[in-house]
């Protein structure tokens, strides 16, 4: 029976075995996602269906390469987990001579400072009155010097010396105290002069 087993042609399994498909190289994948902006899950899967990498094998040269510690293990590498490397550490000086803070107390007052200029430059180019149809008719056509004689009235002697018609008052000095408590009384008659109350 041993002649055979041993007449049979049974191919060899190191020859003919399949290959060994390497693991996928998950630390690659994440790190170049991070590093890509790939955020949910929907993008991660998209990411990983496009790019799938392999772990390649360690040849003893890489392996010797590694460094080690004083025991003997490998050195891991600081940003394995996600891509990103770790923020350096504020300095413990900084912190007790509160320098975060005052640095950040300058930095808003610079900002106010510069917002309190741009409103000031603001209000001095509100300052500047705009020219009107007015006020330009009024500068380019000057008035008449003289008036037409259509509008010169006649002056004759019969009324010249003629008074007013009618004077309600006693004297003079009613005649003041009278104006003086109209003014007084304007804006409670007519309002603060806003609007179409302003009949002045």
């Amino acid at each position: 029976p041993l002649s055979v087993l041993s007449s049979w042609g049974v191919a060899s399994r190191r020859g003919h075995s399949a290959s060994v498909v390497p693991p996928v190289d998950y630390v690659t994948l994440n790190r170049s996602a991070v590093k890509a902006g790939v955020v949910t899950a929907k993008e991660q899967s998209q990411y990983r269906a496009q790019r799938l990498p392999r772990v390649q094998p360690i040849t003893r040269q890489q392996q010797s390469d590694q460094p080690t510690t004083a025991q003997g293990r490998r050195v891991l590498v600081p940003d394995v987990s996600f891509g990103l490397v770790n923020r350096p550490d504020s300095p413990l000086g900084l912190l007790l001579a509160h320098e975060y803070s005052q640095r950040w107390i300058q930095e808003q007052l610079k900002r106010d400072e510069m917002e309190n200029r741009r409103l000031s430059d603001a209000r001095v180019k509100l300052r500047t009155i705009t020219d009107t149809r007015t006020s330009v008719l009024r500068k380019t056509h000057s008035l008449p010097t003289e008036t037409p004689q259509n509008q010169i009235l006649p002056r004759t002697s019969r009324y010249s010396q003629v008074g007013p018609a009618l004077d309600t008052f006693r004297d003079a000095q009613s005649r003041t105290r009278a104006l003086k408590a109209l003014e007084r009384e304007a804006p409670s008659r007519r309002g603060q002069g806003h609007g179409v109350y302003n009949l002045d």
